[in-house]
């Protein structure tokens, strides 16, 4: 029995390798992610990922693309880390693109 290895670590090892860990927190950035950018860049992106600690947004406009990571990317942050369940997030990854629907 040298192998044997407590039920909860094998469960939360098997939910990181399936992605399934992520989910939980993706949803709260996303949940969290029109109060941290204002108003009005919200409108014009949305959050597409989250991995090992960096969110990736795509925005749909330029201008605000150029504003939120080139003025408001270090306020952006602060306000989703001040906000439950991202505190992990330590850096955004911008994009321009095309936002699907939701």
């Amino acid at each position: 029995m040298k192998d044997a290895r407590p039920l909860g670590e094998i469960l939360a090892e098997l939910a990181r390798a399936s992605g399934l860990s992520v989910r939980p927190r993706l949803a709260r950035a996303a949940a969290a992610w029109p109060a941290a950018a204002g108003d009005i860049c919200a409108r014009h992106s949305r959050v597409t990922g989250l991995k090992r600690g960096v969110l990736h947004v795509t925005v749909d406009s330029a201008a605000c693309l150029h504003e939120m990571a080139g003025f408001r990317k270090p306020e952006i942050l602060a306000s989703l880390k001040s906000t439950g369940g991202c505190e992990n997030i330590h850096d955004i990854m911008f994009r321009l693109g095309d936002l699907e629907p939701q």
